[in-house]
């Protein structure tokens, strides 16, 4: 097995964690996987993809992370798609961004010989706007690391948590990178909404990916806002557990791990019915209709903390339902598509 090192590298949120998760999976059930090395310069990283899909190589080549191979060759390659986001959101990328996107995307995807995309609302997507046929998709659902993200507080989550500096006592919780499509301009918003819970200031965890930069600006001047950046691994179950609320209003997700990891650490979650967060939705469980109107981010965090005080039910459906989400279900199935273009 073939990946470039591109996903592994820049450290792309999500997307790395899912190649992370299956190279070690891969090699966990015995299969070599081989990393072949790119710039993290994207213009050059997307030449040195094109060409090694020229070269001639031992086993399939992935392309984990939406773009890959722009001609035929003998090699037999697998391209994942994670989502469309610009499909339901304008202003995700310039219009001359699209454009290259969507080329991009296309050919690799009419070239290659098998799609994976982790959600059926992606595969949807994908079939409608690129003219794909449903069949040479395969929907693969991600999975979370259960062994870390769980909801039994330990010694190590008290003491981790004590040596970040201004973290509150009490707080609601936002994980992810910071662009457009997270919808945090509207998230600020909602804190200075009379309606926000004035005694739980809004902790947000996650790198600065793209988009205007004044949304730091806005971050840094709201006094209701922890901003405490890019965390390292091990800090983010133990801020997830100690949470009173996460809350994730983004515009589109094709799948959203944030949203999966807050409910097996047994917090309430506030999120929309966007992309794939749909799947992830309970019974009785408050949702972000429209996630534009700040005022209603506002009263649905206090719907929804006060649900919590009530209805106990829906920490322990969110549970059962993030249980169901393993990596290694995910290999599996992964390994299934391999043999299949082996055979």
């Amino acid at each position: 097995m073939v990946f470039t090192s591109r996903v592994f590298d820049e450290n792309k949120g999500g997307n790395s964690r899912y190649a992370q998760a299956l190279k070690d999976g891969l090699i966990d059930n015995g299969w070599k996987v081989h990393l072949k090395k790119v710039s993290t310069n994207k213009y050059f990283s997307a030449a040195q993809e094109v060409m090694l899909n020229i070269i001639p190589q031992n086993g399939i080549i992935h392309y984990l992370c939406d773009t890959g191979q722009l001609f035929s060759t003998k090699n037999r390659t697998v391209t994942t798609v994670h989502g469309i986001a610009s499909f339901h959101n304008f202003g995700i990328r310039s219009n001359s961004q699209e454009y290259v996107w969507r080329k991009r995307v296309e050919v690799a995807l009419k070239k290659t010989d098998a799609i994976i995309t982790p959600s059926e609302s992606s595969k949807i997507d994908l079939a409608q706007v690129f003219n794909v046929k449903p069949d040479k998709i395969s929907v693969i659902k991600h999975g979370i690391d259960h062994d870390k993200f769980h909801n039994l507080r330990t010694d190590d989550d008290w003491q981790l948590l004590s040596t970040i500096k201004n973290l509150p006592a009490k707080y609601i919780l936002y994980v992810g990178n910071l662009d457009p499509r997270k919808n945090l301009a509207k998230l600020l918003e909602a804190t200075q909404s009379h309606y926000w819970p004035s005694d739980l200031p809004l902790v947000i965890v996650g790198k600065f990916a793209w988009g205007d930069k004044q949304l730091l600006d806005s971050i840094y001047s709201n006094e209701g806002v922890v901003y405490l950046g890019q965390m390292g691994d091990e800090f983010i179950a133990p801020l997830y557990r100690s949470a009173e609320l996460f809350v994730f209003p983004s515009l589109y997700e094709g799948f959203g791990f944030p949203v999966l990891e807050a409910l097996a650490c047994g917090i309430p979650v506030l999120t929309t019915s966007r992309g794939n967060l749909s799947t992830f939705k309970l019974d009785g469980q408050p949702i972000i209709e429209d996630p534009l109107d700040s005022e209603e981010i506002a009263k649905k965090v206090i719907e929804t903390l006060e649900i919590r005080e009530t209805n106990l039910e829906i920490l322990d459906q969110g549970l059962k339902l993030a249980a169901t989400y393993r990596w290694q279900n995910s290999v599996e199935s992964h390994i299934d598509v391999y043999r299949d273009l082996s055979s």
